[in-house]
């Protein structure tokens, strides 16, 4: 089995500028511009889209504070967040990330691109697949464990009681 480069630096605390229970933050191997950092999951995943809607909120939050830090101590015009998921978007390695990258006046790094122009058939199947495919990801909420109440004997004839009890006995009504 390959071990993951990332999970064995995640591992070694040395390397980390932050790291908390889902996530460490390390300046990139490879960087494209000075003071590049990447925020990367503790939990091996290979692909962006297969983080939990949780995770992959968390890292935006902690990228967000890392591209603060970036602006206010190198003084940087701007930041990139890029995440690329998948060999065709440019990932080299089996663990996923996201780059922030500090951006200067004339740093010479390129990420635009030239507007793809499409017909209006192309337009038209395209934007259809993509309104069913996000009808379906969208709204299928991922599986968390049902929460269990439970009122302590000693608390069971209070008033809180009661209004716990009411509250369990309306959720219990709904269809």
């Amino acid at each position: 089995m390959v071990e993951c480069e990332l999970c064995k630096l995640m591992q070694n605390d040395e390397n980390l500028v932050y790291k908390d229970d889902k996530v460490g933050v390390m300046f990139n191997m490879e960087p494209s511009a000075l003071g590049e950092m990447i925020v990367v999951p503790l939990k091996h995943e290979v692909l962006f889209e297969n983080l939990t809607d949780e995770l992959a909120a968390h890292m935006a939050v902690i990228a967000n504070k890392v591209s603060m830090a970036q602006v206010a101590a190198l003084h940087c015009e701007g930041t990139n967040l890029l995440v690329q998921s998948g060999e065709q978007a440019g990932q080299r390695h089996a663990h996923t990330f996201i780059r922030v990258i500090p951006r200067f006046d004339g740093d010479g790094i390129d990420l635009s691109w030239n507007p793809k122009k499409l017909n209006d058939e192309e337009m038209s199947v395209i934007e259809i697949k993509l309104r069913d495919a996000c009808q379906k990801i969208f709204f299928k909420a991922e599986k968390k464990a049902p929460q269990e109440f439970k009122v302590s004997e000693e608390h069971a004839d209070s008033k809180e009681s009661e209004k716990y009890k009411y509250m369990l006995e309306q959720l219990n009504r709904l269809p």
